[in-house]
């Protein structure tokens, strides 16, 4: 009996070895779906973050600079400029590089951006650093939004993303008007925004080594295809491009300037009024976390 169930009883222990294998395999994917997903949402911290605290150090810097708001103000269209150029060539770039290398090149970006503004220097160089800051900001935001839509109920996890997006944007207030309170000087601010940078460089480096989400069928069967000339083809891209024109710039534009009229116009407290833009922002989180939950209950359909 015992030589006869000798051969079963090695090929049951094969096949458990083998499942076992590939149990440990779907959980190894599981955690760094989980830790990519994780780093996705401190990257959009980061940049809610640092759109959320340009407003508060625009009265900082005119100060320092001795411009008028008028030319401050351009600190948003270079900023603006560098993103779009990074937006209609992120299909292309994401293609050449993969996605791992893609989002390096974001978070460099931006890195030269915020390191160079936390050093203060002639606003000349000023303007042309917000060039590669917005064009980092612009290459995080797409490769990250593509990697999240990549994946099952990819809506829900679209509206957390930007929920976290909403929760940097509270924080950046907050942090730059504390920062302002306690008489630091206004590029302390981009000091801890290079901290967190360096955080995800390196998160970008290693968690995302094993991963290329940029490739797909489409692209591997027409590797010339242009993206961007297929996406605006179809018409529902132009309508979801006008109603984000006058949504976003409506929001960003309250967003970057409440604090400027709070406080030059109302002479409120520096933290009060950094609260105040901070509460504008909540509605923002609020609403996306609200959304995921719904999206979650009746599906993304």
């Amino acid at each position: 009996m015992t030589g006869s169930n000798a051969p079963h009883q090695r090929k049951l222990d094969n096949e458990s070895a083998v499942e076992a294998r590939f149990h440990d395999s779907d959980a190894k994917r599981l955690r760094l779906a989980e830790l990519q997903v994780g780093l996705a949402f401190f990257a959009f911290i980061l940049i809610g973050a640092n759109d959320g605290a340009l407003g508060v150090l625009i009265p900082s810097m005119r100060l320092h600079y001795g411009v008028d708001k008028a030319t401050i103000g351009l600190l948003f269209l270079f900023q603006t400029v560098g993103y779009l150029v990074a937006a209609f060539n992120s299909g292309l770039l994401v293609e050449k590089l993969g996605n791992r290398r893609f989002l390096v090149l974001g978070v460099v970006s931006f890195l030269l951006g915020v390191g160079t503004l936390s050093l203060m220097p002639q606003f000349m160089v000023i303007l042309i650093m917000m060039l590669p800051l917005g064009f980092g900001v612009a290459i995080i935001d797409a490769g990250l939004n593509t990697y999240i839509a990549s994946m099952p109920r990819n809506a829900a996890l679209l509206n957390y993303l930007h929920a976290f997006y909403g929760i940097g944007a509270l924080l950046g207030p907050l942090i730059a008007s504390t920062i302002l309170a306690i008489r630091w000087g206004w590029n302390s601010v981009y000091i801890v925004w290079i901290g967190m940078s360096l955080v995800l460089l390196i998160g970008f480096q290693l968690v995302f080594r094993e991963q290329n989400i940029s490739q797909r069928e489409d692209t591997a069967t027409r590797p010339e295809s242009n993206v961007l000339v297929a996406a605006l083809s179809v018409p529902m891209v132009w309508i979801a491009a006008l109603f984000m024109l006058i949504y976003v710039g409506a929001e960003v534009s309250v967003g970057s300037w409440t604090y400027s009229f709070l406080t030059e116009e109302r002479h409120a407290p520096i933290l009060l009024a950094g609260w105040m833009v901070s509460g504008y922002w909540i509605g923002l989180t609020l609403g996306r976390l609200t959304l995921a939950r719904v999206t979650l209950r009746i599906g993304s359909e």
